[in-house]
């Protein structure tokens, strides 16, 4: 059986992944890979969103909180067992849907 994720996300599939926290109505992705998991991280009135980032579901704006907790911009998407990455995936709009760590 095909893992679900897959069909999303199909990159998952040539390079490996692991679940590495149960599915919660606690937080959500975007939390997490912030290493946060008690609430939820969004830009809008109803969840946290740290304060001095802007207020929209773009790129620029999921940037510019990781930015805020110490994280830049990489070089290139690859791994390097030096450095923790956050990987911020977009819809074909370029609007933020999921982060990983």
């Amino acid at each position: 059986m095909t893992d679900p994720l897959f069909g999303r996300f199909p990159g998952l599939a040539v390079g490996g992944y692991r679940v590495t926290s149960p599915e919660s109505y606690q937080y959500n992705c975007i939390a997490w890979a912030a290493s946060r998991d008690d609430r939820w991280w969004w830009p809008h009135q109803d969840a946290f969103w740290p304060p001095g980032a802007p207020l929209a579901v773009t790129l620029h704006a999921f940037e510019a909180v990781y930015n805020a907790i110490g994280y830049t911009r990489c070089a290139d998407q690859g791994f390097d067992v030096r450095f923790e990455k956050i990987a911020i995936f977009t819809d074909v709009q370029d609007m933020p849907t999921h982060a990983a760590r």
